[in-house]
């Protein structure tokens, strides 16, 4: 399923790009929907590009069907960025740490000047290779991906503000 989001946040583009880079402003992230408190794994900048690797856990509540085949304590996935700087870009991938062969997601971001700040441009691939429910799982996680993203850039706008 391929997916576009477009999310605005009230940041100039500078800050956005440094918040998402920087491995403290993860350390507040806790209590976004459905997240747990993310863990950088790792933080390597070079120039204009920097690469980040975050994990995350699942903590929502899933239906009894859905429990009935996943292990709610096996959600845990890392995604991996490279920020390029230069291009006002990045690249990612969604890495689960369990059942790897059951998904597959990657894509970009792009952070454009537009309205009061930034607007944040996520275009991206998401595939949930379960036979019979797929499709409707990929709805599911990417409303989560929705909800996640405007979540986000309200933490954004709050870490910017406190750290400007």
């Amino acid at each position: 399923m391929h997916f576009v989001i477009d999310q605005p946040i009230a940041a100039e583009r500078s800050a956005v790009e440094r918040a998402l880079s920087d491995p403290a402003y993860y350390e507040g992230l806790g209590g976004l929907p459905g997240i747990g408190t993310p863990e950088v794994l790792g933080r390597k900048e070079s120039g204009s590009t920097c690469e980040v690797e975050v994990r995350y856990a699942f903590v929502g509540d899933l239906s009894p069907a859905v429990r009935a085949v996943i292990d709610p304590a096996k959600l845990t996935w890392v995604i991996a960025t490279t920020y390029l700087f230069d291009e006002h870009t990045a690249r990612f991938t969604v890495e689960p740490d369990h059942y790897t062969n059951l998904l597959a997601c990657a894509g970009t971001s792009r952070y454009d000047v537009g309205g009061d700040g930034t607007v944040h441009h996520v275009e991206g691939t998401l595939e949930v290779k379960v036979p019979i429910v797929g499709r409707s799982v990929e709805r599911g996680i990417l409303g989560g991906l929705e909800s996640h993203v405007a979540a986000e850039a309200e933490a954004i706008e709050h870490w910017v503000t406190a750290h400007a």
